[in-house]
């Protein structure tokens, strides 16, 4: 097989298109980034980097500078309906970086961003594709400003509602949670170390997640409908009802500075795509495998696709793999892991919203009764740590 030069675009600068963009151009290829927005603005709020993500930062030579940004929590804590805590120690898991690094989304993006600059990246900010057509064995990405770029290989990494998803003949499904969830920042500290969560007995979550510099990053249910209202007239009400969910939860809530910066996130749902590629065009991230928060892996995931994937086009690049080789090994090794997360995390949705009395007894001691259990916790604080044995020649470091 003669290697050729291949011309990589990557829609999206997300987490999974900024890292394919970086581990790209670390590898020597040619790889040229777009991003819808024309500015990239400091938006969104927390989410914990996991053993898997911050593998990838490692990888890539990329964690220490960005170590200062990061609270780091060796300890995980799940409240009970019945207010019963069961703790787990995350260092005990034999595995690179068994802590869950919680961080704010935005200072990623800033990071990786600034790397992406720093090491001359094409950058294309403003440019929103629109749709793509094939000329040969290569690939058209034309943009609503009236641009079109052509490539060897396209890198879709443009999040759950995928224009270049959309644009092919592909098998996907996607589910659509009973839930809308709500994201915020609030200046006030909480227990440093813990990352914590709850089941209340009304069928809501509620997830707290300390920050550096004396901030909390909370996660919660929300309805699907209505929030605006909510807001608007009866949020003391709102705030008072997650008291069951203990004190803590609704100082917290009482601290929020500014409710419009609070993300209400209704639009979210699952995508089950079936294969993650179609040469010359493959997908990472929430454009492949959108999933629900309680897994804490989306962008964990998210980077960790855009790695594998990169080291694989790489090998392209040299003439050792077809893409319909790599398309194949990218998919046998990520999908499988990744759908079991995205399994891991319908299932703690689906449970948490029991509220019957003896529904939520059944689920509260089945967790406690598994958190006992050594096998069993072990199994599912890898699965949650995204720890997939099949990706460890991918997450080497690249020096």
């Amino acid at each position: 097989m003669r290697p050729r030069p291949l011309r990589i675009g990557i829609v999206g600068a997300g987490p999974a298109g900024l890292i394919a963009a970086i581990a790209g151009a670390e590898l020597g290829l040619d790889v040229t980034l777009f991003e819808q927005a024309s500015c990239i603005r400091r938006v969104g709020s927390g989410f914990g980097l996991q053993s898997n993500g911050l593998r990838v930062l490692e990888a890539l030579g990329l964690l220490e500078a960005f170590r200062p940004k990061l609270h780091f929590c060796q300890t995980f804590c799940h409240r009970l309906s019945n207010t019963a805590e069961v703790c787990f120690d995350l260092t005990q898991l034999p595995i690179p970086h068994n802590a869950i690094a919680v961080v704010l989304r935005a200072d990623l993006q800033a990071y990786l961003l600034d790397v992406a600059r720093q090491r001359g990246i094409r950058i294309n900010l403003g440019h929103r594709c629109t749709h793509l057509w094939f000329e040969g064995d290569r690939v058209t990405l034309a943009f609503a400003n009236g641009e079109t770029a052509t490539f060897d290989v396209v890198v879709a990494c443009d999040g759950n509602h995928s224009v270049i998803r959309e644009a092919l003949p592909l098998r996907v499904r996607k589910r659509r949670p009973r839930q809308a969830y709500l994201r915020g920042v609030v200046p006030l500290a909480s227990r440093p170390g813990v990352l914590r969560s709850s089941w209340g007995p009304d069928g809501r979550l509620f997830g707290i997640c300390p920050l550096p510099g004396a901030q909390t990053f909370f996660l919660c249910s929300a309805p699907l409908t209505g929030w605006e209202e909510i807001r608007a007239h009866r949020l003391d009400a709102w705030i008072e009802s997650w008291r069951d969910h203990g004190v803590e939860v609704v100082t917290l809530l009482e601290a929020v500075t500014d409710w419009e910066a609070v993300h209400y996130d209704d639009k979210l749902h699952e995508v089950l795509l079936e294969p993650w590629y179609k040469p010359p065009v493959f997908f990472a991230g929430d454009a492949a495998h959108a999933m629900l928060p309680e897994s804490g892996q989306g962008a964990n995931c998210a980077m960790t696709d855009a790695l594998v994937l990169m080291r694989l086009l790489a090998r392209c690049a040299r003439g050792d793999l077809s893409l319909e080789e790599a398309g194949k090994r990218y998919d046998a090794i990520r999908r499988p892991f990744v759908t079991r997360i995205q399994q891991q995390a319908r299932r703690a949705a689906t449970i948490s919203q029991w509220r019957s009395a003896p529904a939520r007894w059944i689920r509260d001691g089945a967790f406690w009764l598994a958190a006992h259990v050594k096998a069993l916790t072990q199994r599912g604080l890898l699965l949650a740590a995204g720890y997939n044995p099949e990706e460890e020649p991918y997450l080497q470091p690249l020096r």
